[in-house]
């Protein structure tokens, strides 16, 4: 039995779009964009490549929220460069023209604060596809371009909320990173075949569906999610990972599972946060979601096996036999524990 242990990383959510005028300035300039701050190798990047710039008085203001004109301006600049207004022209009109020219779903009031969901329609148009509303935000999850705000699914994907500076340039680097597509492509005049999305593919809540879809991983949350979804836990899956979890109502993962027995491998149960940071005592009701989303995956979790993980949350790994199977229970960390099945 391969018992290598990979960490499974489950994490979620990216965030937004794109932002205003262009500059040389670094990230490190900014004096309210600090080594430190989430947005900050974004910033840096967005201001190293022209696409950005900052105000007079050194901030950058990563909290402010877009317009249309400034993320339209920045989504141009960032594949065609600088344009210029010619005398009398708005200095965004160049980028209009190069936006309507591409068929992409520009608005009236250039203005008007940009929501998340006129971004997924407008990049979905980037890469030459035509979907709209909750469509576009499913080809954005499905593809891996964009997160969710709460969670990878069309409700947490929040398409009615507008975007801040900060937002915005991760968006668009994230989806330049993840594409790598350097030319725009134009919009098509029709809507595009949603077959790509499928039916399932991003749910509309409930499922967190984490690098894309996995029809196998899916079924696999489906039923960890009707396992645990009673005991006020939800369940997801994580593509990059291959692995399904089960995690909190805020978002805390506490149990992975992945599956490779048909590489020859083995299942594996990895739990974390497990543990009551107060009493030091683990925690029935996570430990309870845990035993039944074991059921569910066709694993023991009667009694024995309950006091195993207890023991292991412990620090103190050990090895059980149970309902046909071995589990060997390995003692990772303060509240982890990594469970290999043979």
């Amino acid at each position: 039995m391969d018992k290598k242990y990979k960490k499974l990383l489950v994490g979620f959510s990216l965030t937004a779009a794109i932002i205003s005028a262009p500059t040389t300035i670094f990230a490190t300039a900014f004096k309210d964009v600090g080594g430190s701050h989430w947005a900050y190798s974004a910033v840096e990047w967005g201001a190293g490549n022209k696409i950005t710039s900052g105000y007079g008085d050194g901030s950058f203001k990563p909290n402010n929220v877009v317009t249309e004109e400034e993320f339209i301006s920045m989504l141009i600049r960032t594949y065609e460069g600088e344009q210029k207004a010619a005398s009398g022209e708005r200095w965004s009109d160049p980028f209009y023209k190069i936006a309507k020219a591409n068929n992409y779903p520009v608005g009236s009031n250039r203005n008007a604060k940009i929501t998340r969901g006129a971004v997924a329609e407008i990049i979905a148009g980037t890469q030459g596809k035509n979907f709209t509303g909750d469509n576009a935000i499913k080809y954005m999850l499905v593809n891996g371009l964009a997160g969710g705000k709460t969670s990878n699914t069309v409700d947490g994907y929040k398409g009615k909320d507008t975007l801040t500076r900060a937002e915005a340039l991760v968006f668009i680097k994230n989806v330049l990173d993840k594409t790598g597509n350097t030319d725009l492509q134009t919009r098509p005049t029709t809507p595009s075949d949603t077959v790509e999305l499928g039916e399932d593919k991003v749910p509309l809540g409930g499922i967190e569906v984490v690098d894309g879809y996995n029809a196998s991983l899916e079924a696999v949350a489906k039923k960890l999610n009707a396992a645990v979804s009673g005991l006020g836990f939800s369940a997801g899956y994580n593509t990059g990972q291959k692995a399904a979890f089960i995690q909190t109502s805020s978002g805390s993962v506490i149990m992975s599972y992945s599956d490779t027995t048909t590489g020859g491998s083995t299942q594996v149960v990895s739990m974390s946060a497990m543990l009551d940071a107060k009493t030091d005592t683990v925690r029935p009701d996570r430990l309870k979601a845990v035993l039944a989303a074991m059921g569910a995956m066709g694993l023991p979790n009667g009694s024995d096996v309950k006091a195993a993980i207890t023991k292991g949350l412990e620090d103190a790994s050990t090895t059980i036999k149970s309902g046909g199977v071995t589990l060997e229970i390995l003692a990772v960390s303060y509240g982890r524990v990594v469970i290999y099945v043979d």
